[in-house]
């Protein structure tokens, strides 16, 4: 009898651990993805990895060809002159240089158990490559991730915020996804999805409005798929919200504000910390969006992963002081 409870023991044990074994290879174990148009069995040169893996950032004739590539902004410069610096100027929470204005403030409203704590970043760039997104690893892929501040400091980053977990709940096989002007997949959107096209201009679209066709025009430089969009297409609050019902409750957050092409906004939600800030709720993020003016805005991954930063520091103050996530928004000089 010890002996045929053993040998049970055992098949339960190796049929565990197989299972387990096929969990972690099939969801857990870090897999690099083929973009779009990219054949699978090519790999970067050696010596291109090892220059993204230390420095993370783009080797520097891949820099230079994305920035050629690059429309001229609309005169974003003259317009947002007063704005911009002739020589880099940095404090506590401004930064100005001939390309980059950044500056972040702390808010508050409510008291005790209701009260909320958030930051904003006002941000004017002279040209959209100021506005780039990072993978974590540099590696377009599942499973990748790296802190907040890491990303930051290794792409130089002025200003820093998680981005929309592009990799998580198989998202990003089934969605468009634009990064730095390069498509990833291609696939119907049936969230709410964020576009920022080259020239500055950011649209939300309602799920399955996105027209795939843009994707391969050229003329997208960054999607999000998240959401829900936090105001309608005239610039309102929206009467409801693409989303689950969990999403709508208080949370911390993060969302992406628009203003007009060149002048754009990142905010984070502290919460889930009692008398500082209990997170917000999707109609409140909206009321901020708003109240700022802006004609867009679209909620990011929240909870645990919204941080933001400011130069090396964390700017925000997130309720675990560091959580790796998947990829990154940010604001740095032109390259």
């Amino acid at each position: 009898m010890k002996k045929l409870a053993a040998m049970l023991l055992l098949d339960v044990t190796l049929a565990a651990a197989l299972a387990g074994g096929v969990y972690y290879v099939n969801y857990k174990m870090p897999r690099r993805m083929t973009p779009v148009g990219q054949a699978a069995e090519e790999e970067p040169a050696a010596e291109t990895q090892t220059v993204q893996e230390q420095s993370g950032a783009m080797p520097p004739e891949t820099a230079e060809d994305t920035a050629a590539e690059q429309p001229a902004a609309d005169g974003w410069r003259e317009k947002f002159a007063g704005h911009f610096t002739d020589e880099v100027r940095q404090t506590a929470g401004h930064y100005s240089s001939p390309s980059v204005a950044v500056d972040i403030t702390e808010h508050s409203f409510g008291e005790g158990d209701d009260k909320v704590t958030y930051y904003l970043a006002d941000v004017y760039i002279a040209s959209i490559d100021c506005l780039r997104t990072k993978f974590a690893k540099n590696t377009y892929g599942v499973d990748y991730t790296d802190a907040l501040d890491i990303m930051a400091r290794s792409v130089q980053a002025v200003a820093a915020v998680n981005g929309d977990s592009y990799s998580s709940d198989g998202r990003m096989e089934s969605e468009t996804l634009i990064r730095n002007g390069e498509l990833y997949s291609l696939g119907q959107n049936w969230l709410d999805m964020c576009v920022l096209y080259r020239d500055g201009v950011m649209r939300t679209y309602g799920g399955g409005q996105f027209d795939q066709a843009e994707a391969s025009a050229g003329e997208i430089w960054q999607t999000w798929n998240f959401g829900p969009a936090l105001l309608d297409e005239n610039g309102e609050i929206p009467a409801s919200y693409n989303t689950d019902d969990y999403l709508r409750e208080s949370h911390p957050r993060t969302a992406v504000g628009y203003y007009e092409p060149g002048h754009y906004c990142l905010l984070v939600v502290d919460g889930r910390q009692e008398n500082f800030s209990c997170g917000m709720y999707l109609e409140e993020m909206s009321a901020v969006f708003h109240d700022l003016g802006c004609r867009a805005a679209y909620n990011l991954d929240g909870g645990h992963c919204s941080f933001m930063t400011f130069g090396e520091k964390i700017a925000s103050h997130p309720y675990e002081y560091s959580y790796d996530i998947s990829d990154c928004i940010y604001i740095a000089e032109p390259w």
